[in-house]
C-alpha cells in the first residue's frame, strides 16, 4: 500500500471503530451467540485492506498492463436525475442525498465501474457526513447455489476476508448502517439475471434503510424497481 491507500485504510478503520459498538449494541440481544467485537473489528479491517488495495487502482484501455491510481484518472461523470436535472458525481453527498436506492445507468465503456469504485472510496472519506459503512460488490461474480442475495453477499465478503457468520451479517444489516455499491448488474450471467433481480429487490426491501447503488447498462426491467430512482 502507498501512503494514500494507507490513509484510506486508516479512515476505514476509524469508521468501523466508531460504528461497530453502536451496531453491536443494537443487535446483541437478538443474537443467539455472544458477539466478539474484537473478531468483528478485525474482519472489517481485513476487508478494507483487501478492497482498498484492489479498488484504489484500476486498469484502462490505455494502461492495460499497469494499473493507475483511480483518483488520478477519475473524470466527473454528470448524470441526469428523473427531473432532467444534472447531478455531479464528484460530490457523493449530492448523489446519495437524492434517494437511498439508486440505479446508475450508462452505455458500455462510459465509466460506470470506475464511478462505482470512486463513490465507494469517497464513502470512506466522507464517513463523518454519511454515517454509513460502504461495501463494494461486483455482480459479475454471481453464480448458482445461493438461496438469497444475502447468502451470495455473505460468501462474497468471505472471499474478501470479511469473515462473519451469516447470522451476524444479517443482524448487522438490520441496523441500517450500510451502503452497498452493486456494480455491473448487466454483467450477471444471463441464466441468473431474472432470479437475481428478484433477490436483489427482496434484499433491498428487507433491509430498506440501507443505501443501495446499482450500476448497469440501460434495461427495461428497471421499470419494475419501484423503490429505486434512475440516474442516467
Amino acid at each position: 500500500m502507498d501512503e494514500s491507500e494507507k490513509e484510506l485504510l486508516h479512515m476505514a478503520i476509524t469508521l468501523i471503530k466508531e460504528f461497530l459498538p453502536k451496531i453491536i449494541e443494537k443487535v446483541k440481544d437478538k443474537s443467539k451467540n455472544r458477539i466478539d467485537e474484537d473478531k468483528i473489528n478485525k474482519a472489517f479491517e481485513n476487508y478494507y485492506k483487501t478492497s482498498i488495495a484492489k479498488y484504489a487502482c484500476t486498469k484502462t484501455l490505455f494502461s492495460s498492463q499497469n494499473p493507475l491510481k483511480l483518483y488520478d484518472i477519475y473524470v466527473n461523470m454528470e448524470l441526469k436525475n428523473p427531473n432532467g436535472e444534472i447531478v455531479s458525481t464528484e460530490n457523493i453527498n449530492e448523489v446519495l442525498d437524492m434517494n437511498n436506492k439508486i440505479i446508475i445507468k450508462g452505455t458500455a465503456g462510459c465509466g460506470k465501474s470506475t464511478l462505482a469504485k470512486y463513490l465507494f472510496l469517497k464513502s470512506i472519506e466522507e464517513k463523518d457526513r454519511l454515517h454509513k459503512i460502504p461495501i463494494f460488490i461486483e455482480l459479475r461474480n454471481i453464480k448458482e447455489g445461493h438461496n438469497s442475495f444475502l447468502e451470495f453477499l455473505h460468501q462474497y465478503l468471505l472471499d474478501y476476508n470479511l469473515r462473519l457468520e451469516l447470522e451476524e451479517l444479517e443482524l448487522f444489516l438490520t441496523t441500517d448502517y450500510f451502503i452497498f455499491f452493486l456494480d455491473g448488474f448487466d454483467e450477471i450471467p444471463p441464466e441468473y439475471t431474472k432470479e437475481m433481480e428478484e433477490k436483489i429487490i427482496k434484499f433491498s426491501d428487507k433491509f430498506y434503510s440501507n443505501h443501495i447503488v446499482v450500476t448497469s447498462r440501460p434495461d427495461e426491467r428497471f421499470i419494475a424497481w419501484s423503490n429505486f430512482i434512475d440516474l442516467a
